[in-house]
């Protein structure tokens, strides 16, 4: 991914963490406030609702309080006359306080008066009866005890549900104008809440509302939970999803009935804000997408387009290998300081490069000049590099001939390979170097003998074998055969092929050793000597008696086993050392060995040298017996053979 695809992606992640952090803090920090903010200022236009209306009952009121505490009233209830009626209670009083229903009531409840007026048309319904619903307001205590209250405060205030529609009424004892009874009746004052008394009080509130009746007897779930609200709260208030108003409801003080005021308060708090939310997220979208647009031309000028071109030189430089190519970039930043050390770090390389190459071509030649074979293997063991010595050992062509086989075709075989891994990596995985004489296999199937010396090329701890592994081969095959022949001459008796008398005291001490330490002590020895051996040699020479020498040592060689060890330790003399063999088996085998020595004369120039001998035989018996004490037992035991007449077995 670019580097601008990378900015773009960046640019977009911050702008998607800013969105969602404001629209988080909008939705559920702002906006949670700003509903609560909305619900009290709701409260509060319902209140002024409440305060207007309550000013316009009290308005009601106070003039049913004036015309009931009126003295001439008082009289005029005693003493019922027409004139007062319409002196007092014409149609210009009653329109100018704007009654739209009066009614008087004497002490006995008998009916005075009572008009019902429509204000708009100025018509008056003159009423004989009162309505059964206004009974109960007219019928206010009229014992001789409630004189005794204060008769001030006696009243019914509220709200009438008339026939024509909501009617604010105030009821009142008619008493004298000091507030003194006896109360002579009642006065009723109403005014009718029309459409129009609405309209005014909603344009002075600057509020939409109406009244609702809820003395059904069937209120819907809605009316219920309203209800069950205002029981404990004063103003219950609705919202509904996707609406943009409140609907506030509360209790009205009402007569008769069950009224309610509910108001449809628009939500202006949370419009505005969510229109100034609009405005605002519109223009930070712009100014970000500005920024944003500013911030990567700056970018791409500054930081960009200085790193595009250090980037395109490095590809350059990787494409061409030119490690000489410099870029000239003046800036005094961190992206010019990253040119400066580019430059110097090129110099540093090429120089390096060209101390590499000079060593690469000194080693080449110090290994194609080598007397020794180099082989360089690396992975699952294959190699990859030679020199021409190598070859040679190995009857190759070239060392290129050799590139690419794998270090299993030049062991013998598959076992000899494993078994070389085995015995010897362990020290390489150590970090050790591995010295080490070994039988390979060349191209023609031929084995030659190498000293191989072998390291692993990584220099850490534990080596990592898969990088490399460097041998140093000789071909040693002609050193070993003589080393090996001079290690016969001086382990072997040059006429008969056999041990002679040092490596039969070597390998002898070497199987007691084992002896002392193993659970069996089963270990015997034979002394052994030809019989009139001298006068053999003075008969037929001392070639004649070379030969039956000679003859002798194959008969033992092919009699015995391998695991015996047959010695000739001088002269006519020969030992015969038994590994596993107590004394009774060890008798045994001496016979048979004498019997089938007499059994087979020698011919020597085609004459027939029959000879015997003489056999001493002990065992090893203990720990503490050395080899010397052993072959002298067995030395006293072949000296009575002799004495006894020779050619016999005697045991010591």
């Amino acid at each position: 991914m670019t580097l601008n695809k990378k900015m773009l992606l960046i640019f977009l992640l911050a702008f998607s963490i800013f969105a969602s952090l404001n629209y988080g803090l909008h939705h559920y920090l702002i906006l949670p406030g700003l509903k609560k903010l909305e619900i009290a200022e709701a409260k509060k236009d319902m209140g002024r609702c409440l305060w207007e209306l309550k000013d316009e009952i009290d308005h009601v009121d106070r003039y049913c309080h004036d015309l009931a505490a009126w003295d001439d009233l008082h009289a005029f209830i005693k003493a019922p006359n027409a004139d007062f009626l319409k002196i007092n209670l014409n149609a210009d009083t009653i329109l100018d306080n704007e009654v739209s229903f009066i009614c008087i009531v004497d002490r006995s409840g008998q009916l005075l008066f009572a008009e019902d007026w429509d204000l708009h048309r100025k018509e008056k319904t003159v009423l004989t009866t009162l309505p059964d619903s206004l009974r109960s307001v007219a019928s206010l205590p009229f014992s001789s005890e409630s004189d005794k209250d204060d008769l001030s405060n006696m009243k019914r205030v509220g709200i009438y549900n008339s026939s024509r529609g909501p009617m604010m009424l105030s009821s009142r004892p008619i008493i004298t104008s000091n507030q003194q009874g006896p109360v002579q009746g009642a006065v009723i004052i109403g005014r009718l809440l029309d459409q129009g008394s609405l309209d005014a009080m909603m344009v002075r509130v600057a509020l939409n509302f109406r009244f609702i009746d809820m003395s059904g007897d069937e209120l819907t779930a809605k009316e219920k939970k309203i209800l069950g609200e205002l029981a404990v709260e004063e103003i219950s208030i609705v919202e509904r999803e996707n609406s943009d108003n409140l609907e506030v409801y509360s209790h009205l003080a009402d007569i008769g009935g069950r009224y309610l005021i509910q108001a449809e308060i628009p939500k202006h708090i949370l419009q505005r804000c969510r229109k100034n939310y609009n405005y605002s997220l519109i223009l930070i979208t712009v100014f970000g997408l500005f920024m944003a647009l500013l911030i990567t031309y700056l970018l791409k000028a500054i930081i960009l387009a200085p790193v595009m071109l250090l980037t395109n030189h490095v590809l350059q430089i990787t494409k061409s290998g030119d490690l000489s190519a410099r870029i000239s970039l003046l800036q005094n930043d961190e992206i010019g300081t990253l040119a400066r050390e580019e430059n110097r770090m090129l110099m540093q390389l090429e120089s390096q490069r060209r101390e590499i190459t000079e060593a690469k071509d000194t080693l080449n030649a110090i290994i194609e000049n080598s007397q020794v074979g180099v082989m360089a293997l690396r992975g699952e063991q294959i190699m990859y590099k030679g020199n021409q010595r190598l070859a040679d050992i190995f009857a190759y062509n070239s060392p290129e001939s050799m590139e690419g086989r794998s270090a299993r075709e030049f062991h013998l075989s598959e076992e000899n390979y494993i078994e070389f891994r085995e015995k010897y990596f362990k020290k390489l995985v150590d970090g050790n170097q591995i010295q080490v004489e070994y039988k390979l296999r060349r191209k023609d199937g031929s084995s030659v003998w190498c000293t191989l010396s072998g390291k692993a090329i990584d220099s850490s701890t534990p080596p990592d074998l898969e990088k490399g592994v460097v041998w140093t081969i000789d071909d040693i095959t002609t050193k070993r055969q003589s080393r090996e022949k001079l290690q016969r001459l001086a382990t072997t008796d040059s006429l008969t092929g056999l041990c002679n008398r040092s490596q039969l005291f070597e390998i002898a001490e070497a199987e007691l050793e084992r002896q002392r330490h193993s659970s069996e002590h089963n270990l015997s020895l034979v002394m052994l000597d030809i019989d009139y051996f001298k006068k053999i040699n003075d008969a037929h020479g001392h070639a004649a008696g070379d030969l039956v020498l000679k003859a002798f040592a194959d008969i033992g060689r092919k009699y015995l086993r391998d695991v015996d060890v047959f010695a000739r330790i001088g002269g006519e003399e020969f030992i015969i050392l038994l590994p596993g063999t107590d004394i009774k088996v060890a008798l045994k085998i001496a016979e048979r060995f004498r019997a089938l020595v007499e059994k087979n004369p020698v011919m020597v120039n085609e004459k027939e040298i029959a000879f015997t001998v003489s056999f001493g035989v002990t065992a090893w018996n203990g720990i503490e017996q050395t080899f010397e004490e052993v072959l002298h037992e067995a030395d006293s035991a072949l000296y009575v053979a002799k004495e006894k007449g020779r050619n016999r077995v005697e045991m010591g």
